[in-house]
């Protein structure tokens, strides 16, 4: 079926223009379905289980266990495609560098600040400190340290990628660094 023009009649059969009927509602389905194409296909809280429980396999029990806590803490408030950005940024995180922790706060609190970060939300660390109960200067510790951590990994793809800086385009470091991180 072709798209209709804006002063096309509606397909809806009412009558009217597509402007003046269907055209907000089928922009906003576009908008629905690319949103869910960009996050794979995740659009639910149960596409978020689905990944946890079938897709990625955690080198130890307690990632898991924290992506989960991640998952369940960041469900209200948050897109499927942040959590699941939240999520493959902990298990980029947890294959390269199998961190030990005693509090699972600490890193569920950064990893959500680093998507407030990246998806331009408002938040304050003093928040997610709160939420997760732990200090805002350990938070902070964390936050720098996934922070350099994700700017080695994009340094990386760079080096990988020549001709790509060699381009010479004007484009924002940090928002290569943000696409690179949903295609991952």
């Amino acid at each position: 079926m072709l798209k209709p023009g804006r002063n096309d009649v509606c397909h809806c059969g009412s009558g009217r223009k597509y402007k003046k009927c269907c055209i907000e509602l089928d922009r906003e389905e576009e908008r629905r379905l690319a949103a869910a194409q960009a996050s794979g296909g995740l659009q639910s809280y149960a596409d978020i289980e689905r990944l946890l429980d079938q897709e990625l396999v955690w080198e130890a029990p307690s990632y898991g266990e924290l992506a989960r806590e991640l998952a369940a803490q960041m469900k209200e408030g948050y897109t499927p495609a942040q959590i699941s950005l939240a999520l493959f940024m902990w298990k980029e995180y947890t294959d390269a560098n199998k961190p030990s922790f005693r509090k699972s706060g600490v890193y569920c609190a950064a990893l959500e600040y680093l998507i407030c970060e990246i998806q331009s939300i408002p938040s304050s660390k003093a928040e997610l400190a709160e939420k997760y109960s732990v200090s805002v200067s350990t938070l902070s510790k964390k936050c720098t340290e996934l922070t350099s951590f994700f700017m080695e990994q994009y340094a990386e793809l760079q080096a990988e990628q020549p001709e790509a800086a060699a381009a010479g385009d004007d484009v924002n470091a940090e928002q290569l660094q943000q696409e690179e991180l949903v295609k991952a």
